[in-house]
């Protein structure tokens, strides 16, 4: 709506409890756009975000089981919703270590409010990554879904409201370390542009298989690596204060495509089977 107005997350980061606390972010403002984005992101199978941006019980219970958390997890994240409790990092930790073990092992040697940080960003890569299978190969639905999370970081980033889950800690975590948005965003159109590439080559519809979406070169691995891995690490440095500093940033490009590298030799096998 026009005259929404961004509201700030008032963040309090407290270290030394291992927790996220702060006042809660109010979705009520942004109620219309947010049910407009849910009702498009819900036309594919296996929509991560509820089918209607509401506050109620089920809304955050679908949204939850979307993502793979247990009840348990679900009702944490309903309360640090209601403002009546905060969520404990520890929910972040774990799954990460489920859905990303080497980024949650790597981010667990950085200072405990770096870490935390980095574990909730890793779940967001996670999320992002596995958009085209769950939406079933469908390009439509893909591209719509990949359009859903650069709203998600917009707003995360300007202190409002959405009804998904990571939406409240991730505007938290982009306030507490003045995290840079654009890096989220490149990592989102990478994972795009992927996922076109495995649609394209596998005739429309990468559910049918058969196509291989490898980079043609070196070079286009590299870029894929610095967009992806390259932009975590770029976050993971301003978590730690590090800014404008070429050697540093040169040094987690480096890192970055390493892993990238050891990854697509480590899933040779794979793609070998997929053409």
């Amino acid at each position: 709506p026009a005259d929404e107005q961004p509201v700030s997350p008032r963040a309090v980061f407290a270290p030394r409890r291992g927790v996220f606390d702060e006042s809660l972010i109010d979705l009520e403002g942004s109620h219309a756009r947010s049910q407009q984005q849910a009702a498009l992101e819900g036309q594919g199978e296996g929509a991560s975000p509820p089918s209607a941006a509401t506050d109620s019980d089920a809304s955050f219970e679908e949204a939850a089981a979307a993502e793979g958390m247990s009840p348990e997890e679900a009702a944490a994240v309903k309360r640090r919703y209601d403002g009546s409790e905060a969520v404990d990092a520890e929910l972040w930790r774990n799954t990460a270590r489920k859905r990303d073990r080497d980024g949650a092992l790597a981010a667990s040697f950085l200072p405990q409010e770096a870490a935390e940080a980095m574990y909730l960003l890793r779940c967001l890569n996670s999320d992002v990554s596995r958009v085209l299978d769950s939406a079933r190969g469908n390009a439509a639905a893909a591209a719509m879904r990949f359009q859903f999370w650069h709203d998600l970081v917009s707003r995360a980033a300007a202190g409002r409201g959405h009804p998904h889950p990571m939406a409240v800690p991730l505007s938290v975590v982009m306030a507490r370390f003045d995290l840079t948005e654009r890096y989220l965003h490149r990592l989102i159109d990478a994972r795009a542009q992927d996922a076109a590439m495995r649609v394209g080559d596998s005739g429309g519809d990468a559910a049918a298989g058969g196509g291989s979406y490898r980079p043609q070169t070196l070079e286009d691995l590299e870029e894929y690596a610095d967009a992806t891995e390259g932009s975590l690490a770029l976050l993971a440095l301003e978590t730690l204060g590090v800014r404008g500093n070429a050697a540093a940033e040169a040094a987690a490009g480096y890192v970055s495509r390493s892993v990238v590298l050891a990854n697509t030799v480590r899933g040779m096998r794979l793609h070998a089977s997929m053409g």
